[in-house]
């Protein structure tokens, strides 16, 4: 897996919370 820049790790982070989030609600 290649690096990727600090934002978009963020991004993909940030969205990966709230499908765990989405996930816990269900």
């Amino acid at each position: 897996m290649t690096e990727v820049d600090g934002p978009f790790m963020s991004l993909v982070r940030d969205i990966d919370s709230v499908h765990h989030t989405l996930v816990g609600v269900q």
